[in-house]
């Protein structure tokens, strides 16, 4: 089957005759047209002075089609990114980090080109992989998928993930006979204690540091404040104040009395 795209008719620009087969169009980052720009035409052995960093490049395949370019449709082979997109996760709200590991520990299907070798019958057979934990740290650091790269697109994923302050319980992402052993000793649950935000995009960002004290700190009112650290200036902050968008790398320390 084939797929006929019609050009957009802003993107032909003053003097964007298609005279050969195909037109530069300067465009921004995400390949996406830029308003006003204008269609970098052939002036054959002229250099030609771009000032745009990137460009579109559209086909025809024949000049009776006019402004249609016509490509084929294939179906491509794709695995799916556990990552939840920015889109579905607006219709549904802020994501839980829980769901989040949830996602990172379920079964993967391999594709053909990752088929796995059996040592036994000596070919390459469909298999799944799964991330498992068998053994919890006393220090668990999580790191969150900020910076999504697509071909030449580059963006930043600024959406919320709910990330607890305390007792992150890492028992229902072990496997079973580990959980059950761990379990019945001390439980895997974590707390809080660190965290690295990022502001800013793909081609330039600022990093902070929020840190809960040792001993824990209150204000005046008993309430429990962390310390935030800017380049060389350090100031107090509410704890309610953790919980940003910009989150980028947790660190949570496990408990060694569960019944904190």
């Amino acid at each position: 089957s084939v797929e006929c795209k019609r050009l957009p008719s802003e993107a032909s620009g003053e003097g964007a005759v298609w005279s050969g087969a195909y037109v530069l169009t300067p465009a921004n980052q995400y390949g996406e047209w830029m308003p006003g720009a204008n269609a970098i035409m052939d002036k054959d052995d002229q250099i030609l002075h771009i000032e745009s960093k990137f460009l579109t490049m559209d086909w025809r395949n024949t000049p009776s089609e006019g402004l249609i370019a016509i490509t084929e449709k294939a179906t491509l082979e794709h695995r799916e990114d556990l990552t939840v997109s920015a889109k579905a996760a607006k219709e549904s709200g802020p994501i839980k980090l829980e769901h989040c590991i949830e996602l990172f520990t379920q079964p993967e299907t391999l594709s053909k080109d990752e088929a796995w070798y059996c040592p036994s019958c000596k070919v390459h057979r469909e298999a799944t992989k799964q991330m498992s934990l068998w053994q919890v740290p006393a220090i668990l650091i999580v790191h969150l998928k900020r910076f999504s790269f697509a071909n030449i697109r580059r963006s930043k994923i600024d959406k919320y993930i709910e990330f607890p302050l305390r007792g992150l319980d890492m028992t229902p992402y072990m496997l079973g006979d580990a959980a059950q052993l761990v379990s019945s000793f001390n439980p895997p649950i974590y707390d809080l204690y660190a965290v690295a935000n990022h502001y800013g995009n793909t081609y330039n960002g600022h990093y902070t540091t929020m840190v809960k004290p040792a001993g824990g700190l209150t204000n005046d009112r008993g309430e429990p404040e962390w310390l935030c650290y800017d380049d060389s200036n350090v100031w107090k902050i509410h704890e309610s104040h953790v919980l940003e968008k910009e989150a980028y790398i947790l660190f949570y320390m496990r408990r060694e009395n569960v019944a904190e």
